[in-house]
């Protein structure tokens, strides 16, 4: 009876080892191929920001010269009216 029990005890400890050894190289595989996917994706998500960067570059530098238009014809439109109003005072003290 001992002998069975002893028997079976080297059994389950062979069938452990076994099992055991097996999962760690499943969980090794599974590591090896989740670090090769998180590269994938962080080599992914550099390229799109990038993208996005150079996106918000383009857009900002259209914006500044956009803004550059406008102020030169809002100043123009100033001083256009500076001169007119100019123009009005100095006649109406002129011929007033």
């Amino acid at each position: 009876m001992r002998a069975e029990i002893a028997e079976l005890r080297n059994e389950m400890r062979t069938e452990f080892v076994d099992v055991r050894a097996e999962m760690r190289t499943e969980f090794a595989d599974v590591r090896a191929e989740m670090r090769t996917e998180f590269a994938d994706v962080r080599a992914e998500m550099r390229t799109e920001f990038a993208a996005v960067r150079s996106e918000i570059t383009t857009l900002r530098n259209d914006m500044i010269a956009g803004f550059r238009d406008v102020e030169q014809r809002m100043t123009i439109r100033l001083g256009g009216m500076l001169v007119i109003v100019t123009g009005i005072l100095l006649a109406a003290k002129f011929f007033g």
